[in-house]
């Protein structure tokens, strides 16, 4: 949150009288001005680290994806679909990879 306000204010007066000679002078000056604003921002970060683990306790994929949020979804949502996205792409480079290597 942000907030601040400024303000201008100039003030006057003057005078003079006299009662025998019903003399008399006044004036007065006034001016002011006020301005003030106030913003709020509200912003979401979603982290997460993900490991798949084979039954040996042996890392055999693992990422990080960070994200501040997409312009239509939460920053929650946004990690798990790059998580996802990575993972389909990891395993269809390994599953190429499985097949580059098994042909003679």
């Amino acid at each position: 949150m942000h907030a601040s306000s400024e303000s201008l204010s100039v003030r006057g007066t003057s005078g003079s009288s006299r009662s025998s000679a019903e003399k008399g002078y006044y004036g007065s000056v006034g001016a002011g001005q006020n301005e003030s604003t106030r913003s709020v921002e509200r912003k979401h970060e979603a982290m997460a680290t993900v490991r798949l683990v084979n039954k040996d306790g042996d890392v055999i994929w693992s990422t990080i994806q960070e994200s501040f949020g997409g312009k239509f979804r939460g920053a929650s949502a946004d990690v798990a679909d790059k998580i996802t996205k990575r993972l389909l792409e990891d395993y269809a480079k390994a599953k190429k990879l499985s097949t580059v290597s098994s042909q003679p």
